[in-house]
């Protein structure tokens, strides 16, 4: 009750300045809330048309492509689905870790996730990610949980100098496990790809 009584107080309150206390809208904020409603259709239209220009430049007789852009333009999924399976990217904030991805697969706390692509069929993940750690910092932490989770070790390579880098490769049973470390723009870039060989 005493929620329902704020709302509609409050409600009350903008109304009457949205109407300037005067008894009808002033044109300042009829014209902001029409530039507004037009800002947003066409935006919405320019996404739904770069959409369907995407796909069908990437779709064929043996793919199908289905690309979704989110409103604010920092973010896309795009599936396709051939022959070989569906395999699904999503760059931008909405990339997440799906439920499925292997548990004994380190993951760099705190990483910042930017694209991940999952090919379900084989089992096939690539994520991209960053951290503001150090190159070495990062680099140690994957030699160590990578042992801990029961990956061999098959190569690691460090580059020094002004593009310094880690390649670290791992096997496991029937999977790989690669990772690409590199610096740049003040971050330690993560590239991790797992999947079965």
């Amino acid at each position: 009750m005493k929620y329902r009584m704020i709302c509609m107080l409050t409600a009350g309150v903008v109304v009457m300045i949205c109407m300037g206390c005067g008894g009808k809208p002033s044109e300042s904020v009829v014209s902001s809330v029409k530039e507004a409603a037009k800002e947003k259709v066409t935006q919405k239209v320019t996404e739904k048309a770069v959409e369907k220009a995407i796909e069908s430049n990437l779709s064929t007789k043996d793919q199908k492509v289905d690309v979704d852009l989110d409103s604010g333009g920092d973010a896309m999924t795009m599936t396709v689905t051939g022959e070989d399976g569906k395999t699904r990217m999503v760059m931008g904030p909405n990339a997440k870790i799906p439920p499925n991805f292997p548990k004994d697969v380190p993951q760099y706390p705190g990483m910042t996730l930017s694209q991940l692509i999952v090919a379900e069929e084989n089992e096939t993940f690539t994520l991209e990610a960053s951290t503001k750690d150090p190159l070495e910092k990062v680099t140690a932490y994957f030699k160590e949980e990578a042992a801990k989770n029961g990956w061999t070790e098959e190569m690691a390579m460090n580059q020094t100098g002004e593009t310094p880098m880690a390649a670290l490769n791992y096997s496991k049973e029937s999977r790989i496990l690669n990772l690409i470390l590199t610096t740049g723009e003040g971050e330690t870039k993560i590239t991790l790809n797992t999947a079965k060989q």
